[in-house]
């Protein structure tokens, strides 16, 4: 039995204890039994990955019209609609407000760092192996210079619709802005679920807005699968012959592998996934590809390869920021992950020395993810 000392909104109660039933798994020790609902909804889940993926770029290119433009629909009309709610000055002033204090942390840098990676796809082979089909004369620079400014115009319109509803809640409970804020998944399932069952149509807009977490998760997910399907099969061909099946098992390997996170204790393994899985991880692999790109194969050869395709060779800005000044910030970050890393953020986990021993699990996992990068080179120079 679990004691009840602290009072919760009825959000967080539906989803800590109905939804993901964490009050059964004190620790990351104790993940619990499956929840099958959970176990469901994600067979669900990923057979719609496989739909939009098992003909290729051409299913994919059809899914990726419904799933990415339907986000900016139920933004816009959710815009609106928090437009005419009290107090969205508040929460939009605190999101615009600048904290230059802010700026001299570690982890400020670190966590801009890892949403850039996750929303433009750097270092993941998704933009690789899409690219591969794509017109050899296809303008990349400018390509990469829209797609760049419409992620930052997204991003800055979903912040202005989540900040204007955190503005409205804090002000109907008379609280401050800070409260909400919180940096995991709470925000998403808690805070903004019960801002929408606060307003009038709450039905309509709670359905349109779990539409668009559901739209934006398909098209990250079946992104990365195709790109893990297109390596693989560019590798060994054999696998081309079938692909069908072997689409089938990129995604069933996956949904295997994200059963623990459908136990009681679930979010642990989430958390835990979070930080070690992408974090420093995915800054080696873009180190990497960056130091193989302009000083292995050469940034003269480089820029002579985009001359060739877009009729013009990179400015002399680019030349640079690619040789040294990318390669050195990420190099930067990439350190400071391991210098100012701190096991009790993981102290959540369990008693004891439990966050040292997920510490250690964690940096391990991170570094069998990125040797296969240093292993294959070397195999690849000596044999």
């Amino acid at each position: 039995k679990v004691a009840h000392n602290a009072s919760c909104s009825s959000t967080d109660e539906y989803y800590e204890r109905r939804m993901l039933k964490s009050h059964l798994s004190p620790s990351i020790n104790q993940l619990g039994s499956l929840q099958w609902e959970l176990v469901g909804c994600s067979m669900i889940v990923f057979f719609l990955i496989y739909v939009s993926i098992f003909k290729g770029v051409k299913t994919a290119g059809k899914a990726i019209w419904f799933t990415a433009l339907v986000p900016y629909g139920v933004l816009i009309i959710l815009l609106l609609r928090s437009l005419t709610l009290d107090g969205i000055f508040e929460g939009l002033k605190y999101y615009v407000a600048p904290s230059f204090t802010r700026l001299s942390e570690y982890s400020v840098w670190q966590a801009a760092a890892v949403q850039i990676f996750f929303s433009l796809g750097p270092g993941f082979g998704v933009l690789l192996s899409y690219a591969s089909f794509s017109n050899t004369h296809d303008n990349v620079s400018s390509t990469a210079l829209i797609a760049s400014l419409v992620n930052c115009c997204t991003s800055l319109l979903y912040g202005t619709v989540v900040f204007a509803g955190l503005g409205y809640l804090s002000h109907r409970l008379r609280s401050d802005v800070r409260q909400f804020t919180e940096s995991n998944m709470g925000l998403v399932f808690v805070v903004y679920p019960e801002i929408l069952t606060s307003i009038r149509g709450a039905p309509f807009f709670s359905i349109l807005f779990f539409i668009m977490l559901l739209t934006l998760g398909l098209d990250s997910v079946f992104a990365g699968a195709e790109s893990i399907y297109t390596a693989i099969s560019d590798e060994f061909p054999m696998l081309a012959r079938r692909p069908r099946l072997s689409r089938a098992c990129v995604v069933l390997v996956p949904f295997l592998a994200s059963i623990p996170t459908l136990t009681h204790g679930g979010k642990y393994i989430v958390h835990f996934m979070d930080f070690f899985g992408t974090s420093p991880s995915i800054m080696f692999v873009v180190l990497c590809e960056l130091i193989a790109t302009v000083w292995l194969y050469g940034i003269d050869r480089f820029s002579s390869d985009v001359e060739t395709m877009t009729g013009h060779k990179p400015s002399i800005y680019w030349r640079i920021t690619c040789r040294y000044v990318a390669p050195l910030i990420l190099l930067i970050l990439y350190v400071c992950s391991f210098i100012q890393f701190d096991s009790q953020e993981f102290s959540s986990f369990g008693e004891g020395n439990t966050a040292f021993k997920v510490s250690i699990a964690g940096w391990t996992i991170s570094a069998i993810s990125t040797l296969p990068i240093p292993i294959y080179a070397c195999w690849w120079l000596l044999f």
